[in-house]
């Protein structure tokens, strides 16, 4: 340490100097000057230094002159803070705690530095302070320095935090069918932490879906969203965050899977044909629906296919849609009726004992082998019902008679029935004309 003495003398003028620690073991006199060197004792705290002085005619001072001052060698030392420890922040604003202590009592000064190597300037310590963190998300660290009264400096003390104002978005959606409706969710966090009140914004392919406000969890939400507009199959489903002062926008995808539907067929079971008749549009005549305001359905194809000849008996008739974009693969069935039974004619008859009627089959080119059988309803009159059976074919003409069934011939009033005649044949069948005689 440097001293500074200063002293007077009446007569011959102050020649010489010197200087003790403890005013007892004395320093070798040196020429008096205004200035000199001097090395305390070691240990931090406060010092006495011990002066005398002598004039040119060797009168030493007979006072002591002392000097007070307090040794300080060691720095302070501290710590820092950043936003109380937290481990994230989305502003590059923050907030410092500082603590210091020294060992002689009191810190006076503190800098900071983002780097450890520019510092700012020294301002008056306290337990807290604001600082900016250099741009851009990533780890920043904060460094600081203090400073005791002998102007000691402390080694850096430092702190970091991750600075990042990014966020996330986890989409999910919930199964769907084509021309229905589906719900579509998006969970907006930064680190963990959901993010409410924000808007987030859907599309599917593109297409705006709608958009959707945070709940306290995060989560953003649309319901009853329809899908008529979008095809079966996969599909690109996005919601997206736009971002705000504190929080970076953010987008994410997810598939949606749009699934096929049913198609409806309807059929009428067809009316029963004569063996012979070939298919037609009166059989296969379904009707195929897809769904209210969707797409077509598939094309009708039918097994057997139009102008087929069914053998005689209960046939089953099969109509298929074929399979779209949209719609699965559909099909029908329906029983159709075939009989080898041909209406010759209807005649009203008076029915009478033992009456023969003889039925002229026109035209008809009848084979050995036909069956002709008469089925008799009753229109009036009372008796029991006769049975019409064929006699013979001769030249044309069958030779039918009534026979009663129970209780004799019919009797009283003249009887009317419903004579439907009818012939058949499982190898020929021809249409053929009648008339009736008494």
């Amino acid at each position: 340490m440097t001293l500074t003495p200063s002293a007077t003398d009446n007569l011959s003028g102050v020649a010489f100097m010197r200087f003790s620690n403890d005013g007892l073991n004395w320093g070798a006199a040196v020429a008096y000057t205004a200035s000199t060197p001097w090395t305390l004792v070691s240990g931090d705290g406060p010092k006495t230094v011990y002066a005398q002085f002598l004039d040119g005619a060797g009168n030493i001072s007979q006072s002591v002159t002392t000097g007070l001052i307090t040794l300080d060698t060691t720095a302070p030392h501290g710590v820092i803070q950043i936003n109380s420890g937290a481990g994230y922040t989305t502003a590059a604003n923050v907030i410092l705690t500082l603590g210091a202590v020294d060992n002689l009592g009191a810190v006076a000064n503190m800098r900071f530095s983002n780097d450890n190597s520019t510092w700012s300037s020294w301002q008056t310590y306290s337990a807290q302070a604001t600082w900016s963190l250099t741009p851009g998300n990533g780890i920043k660290t904060v460094c600081a320095e203090y400073q005791d009264p002998a102007g000691n400096v402390s080694t850096s003390a430092s702190a970091s935090i991750t600075l990042d104002n990014s966020t996330t978005l986890a989409v999910s959606d919930s199964p769907a069918a084509y021309g229905g409706t589906t719900s579509v969710q998006a969970a907006l966090n930064w680190y963990g932490t959901g993010l409410s009140g924000e808007s987030v914004a859907f599309s599917l392919d593109g297409i705006s879906l709608g958009t959707a406000t945070t709940d306290n969890s995060g989560l953003a939400s649309l319901s009853n969203v329809s899908l008529v507009a979008f095809n079966a199959g996969s599909h690109n489903l996005i919601a997206a965050f736009a971002g705000d002062a504190t929080y970076a926008g953010c987008t994410s995808g997810a598939a949606l899977s749009i699934n096929k539907v049913n198609q409806t067929i309807t059929w009428a079971t067809p009316a029963p044909v004569v063996a012979g008749t070939p298919l037609s549009n009166v059989q296969l005549n379904a009707a195929v629906a897809g769904v209210a305001g969707g797409s077509a359905p598939g094309t009708l194809t039918y097994s057997p296919p139009l102008g087929t000849v069914l053998a005689v008996g209960n046939q089953t008739l099969t109509a298929t849609a074929a399979a779209t974009v949209n719609y699965n693969q559909a099909t029908a069935t329906v029983v159709q009726s075939v009989t080898d039974q041909l209406v010759v004619g209807s005649h009203s008859l008076g029915v009478g004992p033992n009456q023969r009627i003889a039925i002229t089959i026109g035209g008809s080119q009848l084979v050995t082998g036909f069956n002709l059988r008469a089925q008799i309803a009753l229109v009036s009159g009372s008796g029991p019902i006769p049975v019409f059976q064929a006699i013979d074919f001769t030249g044309g003409i069958w030779d039918v008679h009534p026979t009663a069934v129970t209780g004799g011939p019919v009797s009283g009033a003249a009887q009317y029935a419903q004579a439907s005649v009818l012939f058949s044949n499982s190898d020929h069948r021809q249409r053929a004309g009648g008339d009736t005689g008494d």
